[in-house]
């Protein structure tokens, strides 16, 4: 699943520059607003129901961690610009570093 989320980073900006290609910055919005009405519909049709009778309790704990996580790389993947090149040759954001330290 983490292979997904920054194939999806890398690819909105891509498909967002050929929408505003053919049309206006407007366009963005329309597509995000079609595309979610038809997956949300799709949704309903084709997902079998998986609610659980027993129900289980919100993992706070994962949730705050992991948003904190998923918007650190994100933050990471915008800032990109800003590389450094660490004694070894490898090339890492140094936010992306601070991160990991």
């Amino acid at each position: 699943m983490g292979g997904r989320f920054g194939y999806c980073l890398s690819l909105r900006p891509i498909i967002g520059g050929v929408i505003i290609g053919f049309t206006s910055w407007r366009g963005v919005f329309a597509f995000s607003a079609i595309f979610g009405i038809i997956a949300f519909i799709a949704g309903l049709l084709v997902l079998p129901e998986s609610s659980d009778p027993k129900g289980r309790k919100l993992d706070l704990t994962g949730l705050v961690l992991g948003g904190m996580a998923l918007s650190e790389a994100i933050f990471a993947v915008i800032s990109a610009r800003m590389l450094v090149i660490i004694p070894g040759g490898l090339k890492c954001c140094w936010r992306c570093r601070l991160s990991l330290a």
